[in-house]
């Protein structure tokens, strides 16, 4: 959450934004039948995307093994629907918001493990996460 000493431009996926302050405020909160949203601070912009190509990422595994995000348009049938929507709230400035994240089950901490392409075997990132090369389960 930033409030003073802005970036230029923010990428706010489903997150959210609240300008002004009191009545003369509006908020949109969580938009999670979007694309995304970002911010442009420079021209104070929101963009709202409803289908945006950089939002769809896949892993793309080449012949030589390596992989890769790459992104891809989405695809539609003919006579086929997209329904989008979201709300924005203006005059309206809840004292206290609540902040998603991803940690089902109500869960108070997450640990993530992240992958380096750098041609690691199978066997040892088992060593490394579980401490035997030939455990198969956590």
């Amino acid at each position: 959450m930033d409030t003073r000493g802005f970036q230029s431009h923010y990428c706010l996926d489903h997150e959210g934004v609240r300008f002004g302050a009191g009545k003369q405020s509006a908020l949109l909160y969580h938009p999670s039948k979007v694309s995304s949203l970002e911010l442009n601070t420079g021209k104070k912009e929101l963009i709202i995307n409803l289908d945006h190509m950089g939002d769809h990422h896949y892993v793309q595994q080449t012949t030589s093994n390596q992989g890769g995000k790459v992104r891809h348009p989405s695809e539609y049938r003919t006579n086929e629907e997209r329904v989008d929507s979201f709300s924005l709230v203006v005059g309206y400035q809840p004292k206290v918001m609540a902040r998603f994240i991803s940690q089902p089950y109500g869960y108070l901490a997450t640990h993530v493990w992240t992958e380096h392409a750098d041609k690691q075997t199978l066997e040892s990132n088992r060593a490394i996460y579980f401490g035997s090369e030939k455990s198969t389960q956590a």
